[in-house]
Protein backbone atom coordinates (compact mmCIF):
# COMPACT_ATOMS: atom_id res chain seq x y z
CA UNK A 1 0.00 0.00 0.00
CA UNK A 2 0.99 3.43 -0.69
CA UNK A 3 0.41 7.08 0.62
CA UNK A 4 -1.94 8.45 -2.34
CA UNK A 5 -0.02 11.81 -1.68
CA UNK A 6 3.71 11.42 -1.34
CA UNK A 7 3.39 7.75 -2.56
CA UNK A 8 5.64 6.07 0.03
CA UNK A 9 5.03 2.68 1.30
CA UNK A 10 2.32 2.71 4.56
CA UNK A 11 3.23 -0.80 6.04
CA UNK A 12 1.43 -1.06 9.48
CA UNK A 13 -0.35 2.39 10.36
CA UNK A 14 -1.61 4.75 7.63
CA UNK A 15 -3.59 7.53 7.91
CA UNK A 16 -7.52 7.88 6.62
CA UNK A 17 -7.24 11.52 5.30
CA UNK A 18 -10.17 13.73 4.86
CA UNK A 19 -9.08 15.86 1.39
CA UNK A 20 -11.55 18.55 2.62
CA UNK A 21 -11.54 18.89 6.32
CA UNK A 22 -14.18 17.40 8.44
CA UNK A 23 -14.12 19.99 11.66
CA UNK A 24 -17.03 21.88 11.94
CA UNK A 25 -15.49 25.09 10.43
CA UNK A 26 -15.18 23.42 6.80
CA UNK A 27 -16.32 20.33 5.08
CA UNK A 28 -18.63 17.98 8.01
CA UNK A 29 -20.87 16.99 5.73
CA UNK A 30 -17.91 15.38 3.58
CA UNK A 31 -16.66 13.56 6.83
CA UNK A 32 -17.94 9.90 5.83
CA UNK A 33 -18.18 10.65 2.13
CA UNK A 34 -16.11 8.07 0.16
CA UNK A 35 -15.07 10.75 -2.85
CA UNK A 36 -13.40 12.78 0.41
CA UNK A 37 -11.52 9.81 2.19
CA UNK A 38 -7.88 8.87 1.25
CA UNK A 39 -5.29 6.35 2.66
CA UNK A 40 -2.47 8.58 3.32
CA UNK A 41 0.98 7.71 5.47
CA UNK A 42 1.07 8.72 9.06
CA UNK A 43 3.90 11.40 8.57
CA UNK A 44 2.98 14.41 10.57
CA UNK A 45 5.98 16.44 8.35
CA UNK A 46 4.19 15.83 5.06
CA UNK A 47 0.84 14.82 3.61
CA UNK A 48 -2.30 14.27 5.28
CA UNK A 49 -1.23 15.16 8.56
CA UNK A 50 1.17 18.09 7.27
CA UNK A 51 -2.08 19.72 5.42
CA UNK A 52 -4.34 19.65 8.99
CA UNK A 53 -1.92 20.30 11.51
CA UNK A 54 -3.40 23.42 13.60
CA UNK A 55 0.08 25.87 12.74
CA UNK A 56 -0.69 25.03 8.67
CA UNK A 57 -1.49 27.94 6.84
CA UNK A 58 -4.94 28.80 5.67
CA UNK A 59 -5.50 27.34 1.94
CA UNK A 60 -8.13 27.06 -0.97
CA UNK A 61 -8.77 23.54 -1.32
CA UNK A 62 -10.27 24.02 -4.83
CA UNK A 63 -6.32 24.46 -5.62
CA UNK A 64 -5.11 20.81 -4.00
CA UNK A 65 -4.82 18.43 -6.86
CA UNK A 66 -7.09 15.71 -6.04
CA UNK A 67 -5.70 12.51 -7.08
CA UNK A 68 -9.19 10.53 -7.54
CA UNK A 69 -10.12 13.44 -9.68
CA UNK A 70 -6.87 14.79 -11.83
CA UNK A 71 -3.76 13.50 -12.82
CA UNK A 72 -0.93 14.47 -10.81
CA UNK A 73 1.72 13.71 -13.69
CA UNK A 74 -0.27 16.60 -15.72
CA UNK A 75 1.04 19.00 -12.83
CA UNK A 76 3.69 17.41 -11.10
CA UNK A 77 7.02 16.13 -12.34
CA UNK A 78 9.14 14.08 -10.04
CA UNK A 79 13.22 14.45 -10.66
CA UNK A 80 15.52 11.65 -10.10
CA UNK A 81 17.40 13.77 -7.22
CA UNK A 82 14.06 13.68 -5.34
CA UNK A 83 12.81 17.15 -5.63
CA UNK A 84 8.75 17.67 -7.01
CA UNK A 85 8.32 20.61 -9.65
CA UNK A 86 5.10 22.33 -11.18
CA UNK A 87 5.74 21.26 -14.59
CA UNK A 88 6.55 23.22 -17.66
CA UNK A 89 3.75 25.35 -19.66
CA UNK A 90 0.78 24.68 -17.22
CA UNK A 91 -1.57 27.35 -17.42
CA UNK A 92 -1.69 30.02 -14.76
CA UNK A 93 -4.42 28.28 -13.10
CA UNK A 94 -2.62 24.75 -13.33
CA UNK A 95 0.77 26.10 -11.94
CA UNK A 96 -1.25 27.57 -8.96
CA UNK A 97 -2.74 23.96 -8.46
CA UNK A 98 0.43 22.37 -8.58
CA UNK A 99 2.48 24.72 -6.27
CA UNK A 100 0.23 24.78 -3.46
CA UNK A 101 -0.18 21.42 -3.52
CA UNK A 102 3.25 21.15 -3.17
CA UNK A 103 3.19 23.07 -0.35
CA UNK A 104 0.26 22.52 1.33
CA UNK A 105 0.84 18.69 1.64
CA UNK A 106 4.78 19.41 1.98
CA UNK A 107 6.33 17.27 -0.71
CA UNK A 108 9.06 19.35 -0.98
CA UNK A 109 9.79 18.02 2.44
CA UNK A 110 13.90 16.89 2.93
CA UNK A 111 13.21 13.83 4.03
CA UNK A 112 10.52 12.48 1.86
CA UNK A 113 13.18 14.16 -1.36
CA UNK A 114 15.60 11.62 0.36
CA UNK A 115 13.47 8.82 0.27
CA UNK A 116 12.59 9.43 -3.12
CA UNK A 117 16.18 10.03 -4.60
CA UNK A 118 16.94 6.40 -2.64
CA UNK A 119 14.43 4.77 -4.68
CA UNK A 120 16.01 5.91 -7.87
CA UNK A 121 19.30 5.53 -6.53
CA UNK A 122 18.29 1.45 -5.94
CA UNK A 123 16.23 1.02 -8.99
CA UNK A 124 19.90 2.46 -10.91
CA UNK A 125 22.04 0.07 -8.63
CA UNK A 126 19.76 -3.66 -9.39
CA UNK A 127 19.52 -2.40 -13.10
CA UNK A 128 22.78 -1.09 -13.96
CA UNK A 129 24.01 -3.36 -16.39
CA UNK A 130 21.03 -2.76 -18.24
CA UNK A 131 20.79 1.04 -18.16
CA UNK A 132 24.59 0.56 -19.06
CA UNK A 133 24.35 -1.36 -22.29
CA UNK A 134 20.86 0.64 -23.80
CA UNK A 135 22.66 2.55 -25.98
CA UNK A 136 23.83 -0.18 -28.20
CA UNK A 137 19.72 -1.24 -28.02
CA UNK A 138 17.87 -0.46 -31.16
CA UNK A 139 15.30 2.16 -30.39
CA UNK A 140 12.49 -0.76 -30.49
CA UNK A 141 14.17 -2.92 -27.84
CA UNK A 142 14.69 0.26 -25.54
CA UNK A 143 11.30 1.08 -25.86
CA UNK A 144 9.95 -2.12 -24.83
CA UNK A 145 12.71 -2.45 -21.94
CA UNK A 146 11.02 0.72 -20.77
CA UNK A 147 7.79 0.08 -20.69
CA UNK A 148 8.32 -3.04 -19.28
CA UNK A 149 10.20 -1.88 -16.57
CA UNK A 150 7.66 1.46 -16.21
CA UNK A 151 4.86 -1.24 -15.65
CA UNK A 152 7.11 -3.71 -13.54
CA UNK A 153 7.98 -0.60 -11.19
CA UNK A 154 4.12 0.78 -11.12
CA UNK A 155 3.39 -0.51 -7.41
CA UNK A 156 6.91 0.51 -6.08
CA UNK A 157 7.03 3.22 -3.29
CA UNK A 158 7.78 6.40 -5.28
CA UNK A 159 7.30 4.63 -8.51
CA UNK A 160 6.32 8.20 -10.15
CA UNK A 161 9.76 9.27 -9.29
CA UNK A 162 11.30 5.63 -11.42
CA UNK A 163 9.02 6.30 -13.98
CA UNK A 164 10.05 10.15 -14.64
CA UNK A 165 13.43 8.38 -14.40
CA UNK A 166 13.05 5.93 -17.14
CA UNK A 167 11.21 8.34 -19.27
CA UNK A 168 13.91 11.06 -19.48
Amino acid sequence: MRCAYCEGAIFHEGHIEHFRRKNPDHFPELTFSWSNLFLACGSIQHCGHHKDRRSAPDYDPSLLIKPDEHDPEHYLYFHSSGKVLARNNLSDHENSCATETIRVFGLDNPALEGARANAVRSYRKMHDADLSEIASWSDAERDAYFRGEIEATRWLPYATTIRHFLQK
